[in-house]
């Protein structure tokens, strides 16, 4: 890792991009394992469907990059479907669904980063 001056790095423990058939089944050890090795922050992509307290978990063992795209492209996608209808007896009103899309993605970075900051 010195040699390459990496900054991050990227691991796969058992976290998957898109959505886990089954329950996700992270391998703690190797993330220690790894986390002693490198000293440097880990990344952990695909962590959508990983539970809150093994997120809080992972951010113990030197995790310090999370990045998540199911669980946010879902919570868009259920608000637009919910609210689109609306939008568009209100004269089309696209500014105002993609206000709602912001809020959508805005609620769902504010709790990822209140987990990860306990």
């Amino acid at each position: 890792m010195a040699r390459t001056g990496a900054q991050l790095l990227a691991v796969a423990v058992g976290n998957v991009h898109g959505r886990y058939q089954g329950e996700p089944e992270l391998r703690w050890d190797v993330l220690q394992d790894i986390a002693v090795r490198t000293r440097i922050p880990l990344v952990l992509h695909g962590a959508s469907g990983i539970p809150a307290a093994e997120l809080v978990k992972a951010a113990a063992m030197n995790v310090g990059k999370v990045n998540f795209n199911t669980e946010l492209r879902t919570g868009v996608l259920a608000t637009l479907e919910a609210r689109t209808g609306m939008h568009r007896r209100d004269g089309e009103n696209l500014q105002g669904l993609l206000a709602e899309w912001d809020n959508s993605a805005g609620t769902f970075a504010a709790t990822a980063l209140a987990t990860l900051s306990r």
